[in-house]
């Protein structure tokens, strides 16, 4: 299997030192606040993201497929209204957003076996 760009460079991110891993919404702001910037998000918007990703996915072993579905569909709807991009463009960061939720979880589990 080939690794994406994005898992590699998550990979070798997460093994120079993510400080604070067991916080999901600094975990995310090193990941991908750059990207976020890149394509127009203000220092505001990626500030509120952190925020709430720190409040809303604060426990690695209780988050369900629901509460991370719930999560998204926060976020979704902040970055639709933020107007940068579009509907699809929102969406494909969602399932981005998913899958390092998924990553992350991942991370901690393996960590603590």
């Amino acid at each position: 299997m080939v690794s994406s760009p994005t898992s590699v460079s998550r990979a070798q991110t997460y093994q120079g030192g993510v400080n604070d891993k067991n916080n999901f919404g600094l975990f995310w702001r090193q990941m991908e606040s750059n990207s976020y910037k890149e394509t127009g998000y203000t220092e505001s918007c990626i500030d509120w993201v952190e925020l709430y990703l720190s409040q809303s996915v604060s426990n690695s072993e209780n988050l369900t497929e629901e509460s991370i579905d719930s999560t998204l569909q926060i976020i979704h709807g902040y970055l639709l209204l933020a107007n940068i991009q579009n509907l699809k463009q929102v969406d494909s960061k969602m399932a981005s957003l998913k899958h390092l939720i998924k990553y992350w979880r991942l991370l901690l589990l393996n960590e603590c076996s």
